[in-house]
């Protein structure tokens, strides 16, 4: 007996130490092929040049189905072998029952027993198999998840990258980013394409603890800044020094960018709401200037003017005394002067050491009104037009306020019928109707007071043209006056609001009547090109008669006005009922 060395052991895969018999010739070392082929822990057989087991282990089914065709990788092996007389190793692919394997063959020519009793050899190749089908899996697994980490990074446009310990880049995605070729940053410092003032924040490129979603900036290829998410990781080596960091970074330029334009239009929007706001509180036009002046200022952080323009000059509101800036009287003069029309543009005035002075005209249509002057803290927007964007309808906006507190006030003056609509004005639709309450009593059949009111009117006269939207107006009265019924009265109360007594009708008439009137408007608004969600009607209802210590015009004009604000409060185009005190 022989006993088999480490090295042997290692080989075969046999435990060190095992006992073999000791070759005695031909026979013996047969004998010895028969046991190693026994003993061996994967497939393993022996077969004779006609491709005829002569012997095998219990793991050798996958050879023996191989070699049961004669074309096969296996079967192919063993005539080479027989042919070189020399050992041979191959890998190869063997589908059986059990399904694929890959397997390493080494194929070794030699003599076999015939048997364990028989003196007698035959010539063979040996055949050892060692199932590499987990090793060849996980390889191919590695692969794919490679694959796949390039796949989606080109998909995503990002691009990824790793650093040395000293902030080097040695690996940057093959497609590069920025506008650099990959070949373009690898072996560059990572800080040299950090914008100056960011490379004294923590530098992500060698990062020393993970970081998700820092924001640097980074300059482009083409000298330009890019606003860039980044995120890393540091690489610690097998001996547990800083190897570097890697990470992946993602261009979020245009994304920040539609965001910050999206904030200044909620603020331009909100700003635009607010001057809006001071139609309806009956101010003069010097206190609507004073105000609004005093919104747009607070709501940007700046210093603000207007400048109107009046029949002897121009008139200034100016409470931090912009006008002190030596351009901005000929500034005023040249946007409008009588021959002004609407190519007048706004201006940005950038001296070096001052605030930027931006100028607005104060349009209404083709009209300038005046200018709106804003000192601006700083000129944070690149672009001069997106700078401008929300004053323009802040100036725009203050314009139909400015322009609906002269038509106000000149209806309050005007006697008996307006002249624009063909409509009782305010106070001459009060007296008619308490003339008619008077005369009628409290004892008579049930009417109705509706206080009308266009919702997203001066809202829409501040984008479109004026005379647009005083069509729509107009058309709208016309509508009104031609559908009262004798007995009815029509008044326009200025801005976008009217009302109208129902004489002798009830509710279900009432809502009747709203409902035609806001599908008016819609036909109106699509006839005048703007689309039928623009506009609707709002309406407050009052019924009479009502309880004595009520009957007043005034207290039906207050209930009428509670219910349009509570419809107002439901949303647009939405009705209400006054109850009141008393019954309804």
């Amino acid at each position: 007996m022989v006993q088999v060395s480490r090295e042997t052991a290692k080989v075969m895969k046999l435990p060190a130490g095992d006992k073999l018999p000791r070759p005695s010739g031909e026979v013996g070392a047969a004998l010895l092929a028969a046991d190693v082929i026994g003993k061996f822990p994967g497939p393993a057989l022996a077969v004779d040049g006609d491709l005829k087991v002569l012997a095998a282990n219990v793991h050798a089914g996958l050879l023996e189905e191989a070699l049961k065709n004669a074309d096969s990788p296996v079967a192919t092996l063993v005539h080479r072998t027989f042919a070189h007389g020399a050992p041979i190793t191959h890998k190869v692919t063997l589908r059986g029952k059990a399904g694929v394997h890959h397997v390493e063959l080494i194929a070794m020519p030699g003599r076999i027993s015939r048997g364990k009793q028989s003196r007698s050899t035959a010539s063979a190749v040996i055949i050892l198999a060692r199932d590499t089908t987990l090793e060849q899996n996980l390889t191919q697994a590695l692969v794919d998840s490679r694959q796949m980490f390039k796949d989606l990074l080109s998909c995503a446009g990002d691009f990824a990258w790793e650093t040395d310990a000293g902030g080097i880049l040695r690996y940057v995605s093959p497609l590069g980013g920025f506008g650099y070729a990959a070949h373009e940053m690898t072996g560059r410092a990572a800080v040299d394409f950090l914008a100056e003032d960011d490379t004294a924040a923590d530098n992500p490129f060698t990062a020393r603890e993970r970081i998700d979603g820092a924001i640097r900036r980074l300059w482009r290829g083409d000298g330009s800044l890019a606003e860039v998410l980044i995120s890393a990781i540091p690489v610690i080596n097998s001996d547990g020094r800083y190897g570097g960091a890697r990470g992946i970074c993602r261009d979020i330029t245009v994304e920040r960018e539609q965001q910050e334009a999206m904030r200044r239009l909620a603020r331009a929007e909100s700003l635009s709401s607010d001057i809006l706001a001071l139609a309806g509180r009956g101010l003069r036009q010097r206190d609507i200037v004073r105000q609004a002046a005093a919104i747009i200022g607070e709501a940007w952080g700046a210093s603000c003017a207007i400048f109107l323009v009046a029949e002897d000059g121009v008139v200034a509101c100016d409470p931090h005394k912009i006008a002190a800036h030596p351009n901005l009287r000929p500034i005023v003069a040249a946007m409008t002067r009588p021959d002004s029309d609407g190519g007048v543009r706004p201006l940005l005035l950038a001296e070096p050491g001052d605030k930027p002075l931006l100028a607005v005209p104060i349009r209404l249509g083709a009209a300038i009104l005046g200018v709106l002057m804003v000192a601006l803290a700083e000129a944070s927007v690149h672009d001069d037009a997106a700078l401008a964007a929300p004053f323009e309808l802040a100036a725009n906006t203050l314009g139909v306020v400015l322009d609906h507190a002269r038509l106000t006030a000149a209806s309050a003056r005007a006697p008996g019928i307006d002249d624009l609509h063909n409509l009782y004005n305010g106070a001459d639709f009060d007296r008619a109707l308490a003339a008619r309450l008077e005369s009628a009593g409290p004892s008579s059949r049930l009417s109705h007071l509706l206080l009308l009111e266009i919702d997203g009117y001066l809202a829409a006269m501040a984008r479109i043209d004026h005379a647009i939207g005083e069509a729509i107006l107009n058309e709208f009265a016309r509508t009104l006056r031609h559908s009262t019924r004798h007995g009815d009265l029509l008044a326009w109360l200025g801005e976008a609001r009217f009302a109208l007594w129902l004489d002798r009708s009830d509710l279900n008439g009432a809502v009747s009547k709203i409902e035609r009137l806001k599908a008016t408007l819609k036909e109106i608004a699509a006839a005048n090109g703007l689309a039928k969600s623009t506009l609707s009607v709002s309406c407050g209802v009052a019924p009479w008669p009502m309880a004595a210590k009520q009957a007043s015009v005034p207290a039906l004009l207050a209930l009428a006005s509670a219910a349009l604000d509570e419809a107002k409060r439901k949303g647009r185009g939405q009705w209400a009922q006054a109850l009141a005190a008393g019954g309804a």
